[in-house]
């Protein structure tokens, strides 16, 4: 068993150049969903990806949506494998921010600069490349592999739910890895047990006629002022949530506490996480972590009304607009969220503030740490990192896993190649190449030990 593992590593190891290459010829490619930039482009190098390994491919497009790839290596094994992955990535802005064009590729002190390298290129490419290496190794794959890559996971998946509904028969799998996961600091692998639930909504304030002189401010109403104290009264300075109801649903998760309390983070993790910004409130580490983990929250990602641009104008605005994301933890539902928000809103006096939902978005998702797929991860990063990995209840922000483990009735989790200074959604995106080098590796002893682990719960190529 050694030397095979050997041979898989080596394999790796020789062609580390040729796998850069691979990646960053999907880097080039912008697929920005949000304006469509590049998308067709990127799906037909991730199409030509898949069926050089001998892949079936089928693509899915609901009407005017992105095309979802589904790619099935059906090797007749004892078990399958489902992995989830998005090809799309956010808007560059703010250019100026940037150290390098982000859709040029650079490597600069060991880190691969671009919009993409993390979120969620990085992790997609190095799976593909993991099945590609144990297909030149092994000369077969020891699993059944399905791969679902996605091309609106930054808009929200609004496909996803109907191609689960209509390819539901052929997307049968006994554990999926989902997008994300990585290496801290330290070295030490990152596993994901589940994401947060989302909704993505606007708050509008409207008032009859243009902007007018601000002069007029002493007896018309601002949209603007209309609007902060409209947001003012759903959440505390504490953060806590003011919205009657908003906590019903959220109820205690043992084992997820029980995760919180064995993550061994301490506030330097934190800091390098968050580029050491400023706390909401100082707490104990734990609590930190539980807060930041567990909790709903909702939050204002953009606000915009009157005058934002350089120098002066004296402006009484006529609009009055806040981009918002409302994160569920599990049990919680969107759409009694949104109830009780309009409940709120009127309840306050703000009868005239409307709530235009720009993505209901979908429920929280976890899985069990005992689940077998689970402990398998933990024994194989085990061996790769020499570390006990953190093993976290979820992210703390979204993705559509609900599908899996709730439609679909499969183990999910994140196994990756991310790290703490990735600059996921931001300028100067990036990750490490010993980390995606290292996850290539991390997927193939995945993949080798499946199904011995799931059928007999031995795992024959992590003794050694």
């Amino acid at each position: 068993m050694y030397r095979v593992l050997e041979k898989v590593k080596s394999h790796i190891e020789r062609n580390s150049e040729l796998f850069l290459r691979e990646f960053v010829e999907l880097l080039r490619c912008p697929s920005v969903s949000a304006t469509g930039e590049g998308i067709e482009q990127a799906a037909e190098i991730i199409i030509d990806m898949l069926k050089e390994l001998g892949a079936s491919v089928e693509t899915y497009r609901d009407s005017g949506g992105n095309p979802i790839i589904l790619g099935e290596l059906n090797e007749k094994k004892d078990g399958t494998i489902m992995i989830y992955d998005h090809y799309d990535v956010q808007p560059v802005d703010p250019l100026d921010k940037w150290s390098s064009p982000p859709f040029q590729p650079r490597i600069i002190d060991g880190k691969i600069y671009a919009r993409g390298a993390s979120d969620d290129k990085g992790n997609l490419v190095s799976r593909i490349l993991a099945v590609k290496t144990l297909v030149e190794v092994l000369g077969e794959l020891p699993v059944n592999v399905k791969f679902i890559l996605d091309g609106e996971e930054e808009v929200g998946s609004p496909s996803l739910p109907k191609f689960i509904e209509n390819y539901r028969e052929k997307l049968g799998a006994d554990a999926c890895i989902w997008e994300g996961g990585g290496f801290d600091r330290a070295g030490r692998s990152m596993i994901y047990l589940g994401a947060k639930g989302v909704i993505y909504l606007e708050l509008i304030v409207m008032r009859r006629g243009g902007d007018l002189h601000s002069s007029w401010g002493t007896i018309i109403e601002n949209p603007a002022w209309r609007l902060v104290m409209a947001l003012s009264t759903i959440r505390n300075t504490n953060g806590k949530i003011l919205i009657d109801g908003f906590y019903d649903e959220a109820v205690e998760d043992h084992e997820a506490e029980q995760l919180i309390r064995e993550l061994d983070i301490d506030r330097a993790d934190i800091d390098a996480m968050t580029d050491q910004a400023e706390l909401i409130e100082e707490l104990p580490n734990q609590e930190l972590l539980r807060q930041w983990l567990l909790s709903p929250t909702i939050n204002i990602c953009g606000i915009y009304s009157g005058y934002i641009d350089k120098g002066q104008k004296t402006v009484l605005p006529s609009y009055a607009f806040a981009k918002m994301d409302i994160r569920l933890v599990p049990r919680m539902r969107p759409g009694q969220i949104l109830k009780l928000l309009k409940q709120h809103l009127n309840s306050h006096g703000f009868q005239d503030v409307q709530v235009e939902v720009l993505n209901r978005g979908y429920p929280a998702a976890r899985t069990s740490p005992k689940e077998p797929a689970v402990q398998l991860a933990v024994k194989v990063s085990k061996i790769v990192t020499g570390m006990e990995p953190l093993v976290f209840p979820n992210i703390a922000g979204s993705g559509p896993m609900y599908l899996i483990t709730d439609i679909l009735r499969q183990p999910c989790f994140s196994l990756g190649v991310n790290y703490p200074g990735s600059n996921i959604h931001a300028p100067n995106e990036n990750i490490l190449v010993e980390y995606f080098m290292k996850g290539i590796f991390q997927c193939c002893l995945y993949l080798m030990n499946f199904v011995p682990w799931i059928k007999h719960s031995d795992a024959p190529y992590l003794r050694f």
